[in-house]
């Protein structure tokens, strides 16, 4: 049976590509680029030719202040994003999962996953890893109704930090593991529905707290919703807990947000706040181009996807089954990208805030003030995320992502 014919554009892309590495071995880099480029005007999905051309004209921009940071923590954590599937019990208005939110329980093989995690933690340790962190990636669904949610805690809690999303409409006597709580880190964000109960809402996040777990309260800074913000904020302040903001990813009157916000919006949100953490003040920045095909990124490597039956691949957006974890960053395979930057050079693990937030919690010590987690001083975060920005630039700029725009 003969294969079918290959396009001829995408012809041209492969031979072009083989000039470009021939002409790298040969040490013509202006050669090489242009043959490189030339791929991409063939074929701008060609994954090789934009991870070579990007190597080629990538200039790292200079990153004085997080360099010198890093210097305090040079160990890079690693993460485990852990698959859990089930229904969630709201129906937001402005759901980013709607339409996914209602898929049944999907049980976990728990031995399969252990066996999994112990190959992991072996792996890690063989690059240095100081800590793991555990992030579930849920679906849209509410993780804590799902029926083995206790003992998947009590599993995963053995490895390090366990972080994950939760609307706190649960009562946690229910699923929490009294042997674990200063590991737990839940992040909980007060939804619509949540707002009709506060009371429910503020008692389960006080009684979380009081149990020694970490608990970051958020706001999803819809723009139907941002008018509220002052409320909420003064009124967590005054039960002791923590709220930050988090941006609203969607479409809201023919609009893409976050890329959306207008300054008054950012302004009001906090998001310009000099004492705001970095990543927050990026994201919507960043999320101009979410097409970080052929840029390398931590994905299988200092971040491994763990599914519920013990298998493993890169991320939940590239589904490939790995054998063994990547043994250093490869370049992403897959254009419009929902993760939360992972690129090797613009990510955020590998900063000073996220290794001092997680490794208290790692080792289970006794929950911090959130004063005390930030990496650094407050009139430093501003220029760190004008860092962080740059860096961003030059990756979309070295790797043509304005250049050789995929349809």
């Amino acid at each position: 049976m003969n294969n079918p014919p290959i396009p001829s554009h995408k012809m041209q892309a492969h031979i072009a590509y083989a000039i470009g590495t021939q002409a790298e071995a040969a040490n013509e880099l202006d050669k090489a680029k242009q043959a490189y480029m030339f791929a991409l005007r063939s074929d701008p999905t060609y994954t090789q030719a934009i991870a070579r051309l990007g190597h080629l004209r990538f200039v790292e921009p200079a990153q004085p202040i997080l360099g010198g940071l890093r210097k305090e923590t040079p160990d890079v954590p690693g993460i485990i994003t852990v698959q859990v599937r089930n229904p969630c019990n709201f129906r937001c208005f402005y759901c980013a999962a709607k339409g996914h939110n209602n898929e049944p329980v999907e049980r976990f093989d728990l031995d399969a996953m252990k066996a999994q995690l112990d190959k992991i933690k072996i792996f890690y340790d063989s690059i240095n890893v100081p800590f793991i962190v555990c992030d579930l990636e849920c679906g849209g669904g509410e993780p804590t109704v799902h029926p083995q949610f206790k003992a998947l805690m009590e599993l995963l809690s053995n490895y390090g930090a366990v972080s994950f999303p939760s609307n706190n409409s649960q009562d946690p006597k229910r699923w929490l593991p009294q042997e674990r709580t200063q590991r737990l880190l839940v992040i909980s964000c007060l939804h619509p529905e949540a707002e009709a109960n506060i009371d429910r809402y503020l008692k389960n996040a006080r009684y979380l707290l009081d149990q020694g777990c970490w608990f970051q309260g958020q706001f999803i800074a819809h723009p139907a919703r941002i008018d509220k913000i002052a409320h909420y904020k003064k009124l967590f302040s005054d039960a002791g807990i923590p709220l930050a903001m988090t941006n609203f990813l969607g479409e809201y009157n023919n609009k893409q947000y976050p890329h959306a916000y207008t300054k008054e919006e950012i302004k009001k949100i906090g998001f310009s706040a000099s004492d705001n953490w970095w990543f927050q003040q990026i994201s919507p920045y960043a999320n101009r181009i979410r097409n970080f095909r052929g840029i390398p990124c931590l994905a299988g490597n200092r971040n491994i996807y763990l599914y519920k039956d013990g298998s493993i691949s890169r991320c939940l957006y590239d589904a490939k089954r790995l054998d063994t974890p990547n043994a250093k960053p490869e370049p992403c395979r897959i254009s419009h990208c929902g993760c939360d930057l992972f690129l090797e050079k613009l990510n955020r693990i590998d900063t000073v805030d996220y290794y001092k937030y997680h490794h208290p919690i790692a080792q289970g010590k006794q929950a911090v003030s959130p004063k005390q987690r930030c990496g650094w001083p407050e009139e430093l975060c501003y220029p760190i995320a004008d860092e962080q920005k740059a860096m961003y630039d030059e990756l979309m700029k070295a790797y043509g992502k304005d250049q050789f725009e995929e349809k």
